[in-house]
């Protein structure tokens, strides 16, 4: 006969016993069902992140434009005032244009010639202004043009294309 606390004993170890030949519920395979993404789930993926891309390429480009025009105001504010120093020690006479030809290479010249302007002109960003070029660039990389009296009642003026 066997005691009642062996009897027990055996009771639990049947019970902890682990059957490896059992799968659990959760893993048994589905044959309906295959854990890969159908085309629907795959083609609102795609939507997002087209959506995403599309977004992102827009603000990106309005961000560099953006940033292109405040270097050229920035810049041609810096251009006026160079302008400006000349005009003051000149009698009021404005640097000489290249007439017919669009350019600022005699613009370049006449405030080279200038120190106080040509130390104004040394503000300017390196893609804007570079004593070793002649031309002045916008922020878009594009030749400014300078016309002695194009402005307001025959004011002097720079403007970028």
């Amino acid at each position: 006969m066997t005691s009642p606390t062996s009897h027990h004993n055996n009771f639990l170890e049947r019970k902890m016993r682990i059957d490896t030949t059992r799968r659990p519920r959760d893993c048994r395979s589905n044959p309906k069902r295959s854990s890969a993404f159908t085309l629907v789930e795959l083609l609102i993926v795609i939507t997002i992140m087209a959506i995403i891309v599309a977004i992102t390429v827009g603000i990106g480009r309005h961000v560099m434009a953006s940033v292109a025009r405040k270097r050229t105001q920035t810049a041609q504010a810096i251009i006026k005032g160079a302008i400006d120093a000349y005009i003051r020690e000149h009698d009021g006479e404005a640097p000489a244009d290249d007439s017919d030809a669009i350019s600022t290479v005699s613009l370049m010249m006449a405030l080279e010639k200038h120190d106080e302007s040509w130390d104004m002109m040394a503000n300017l960003d390196k893609e804007i202004f570079s004593s070793r070029i002649a031309a002045l660039k916008d922020g878009w990389g594009n030749e400014m043009i300078y016309d002695r009296d194009g402005g307001f009642g025959g004011t002097p003026i720079i403007t970028s294309l």
